[in-house]
């Protein structure tokens, strides 16, 4: 399992809020580096885990350990529809955010980062 973000879809713009879950295990290292390269695109990032102490400057909601191959499943899932049902709500495009981007080149430089490994 590796860092649960769907990095090609990943479409956001300084100040729009991001949930990143990330418990403790192999993925973790990637949520790290996930982490950092959303935080200069100077999102609000808000990381669901059970490894608070990892992650710094940012906002963290602290799970019960599950283990992290049925943290998705009780994690994420709820997350990305409460995300859909918001995004919905607002009006959002969620399949096609053409031009949202105010500044590719952050996105650009973060993205490269998350999928050299």
């Amino acid at each position: 399992v590796r860092a649960f973000a769907h990095v090609p879809h990943l479409v956001v713009d300084s100040g729009d809020p991001i949930f990143l879950v990330s418990p403790g295990g192999k993925s973790l290292d990637q949520s790290l580096k996930i982490a950092d390269g959303l935080r200069q695109i100077d999102v609000e990032l808000f990381v669901i885990t059970d490894e608070p102490d990892e992650f710094s400057e940012v906002r963290v909601l602290e799970i019960p350990s599950i283990g992290e191959a049925w943290s998705s499943f009780l994690t994420a899932l709820p997350t990305q529809w409460l995300c859909w049902a918001v995004a919905t709500a607002k009006g959002y495009d969620v399949v096609n955010k053409d031009g949202r981007h105010s500044n590719p080149e952050a996105y650009e430089m973060a993205h490269r980062r998350w999928v050299r490994d």
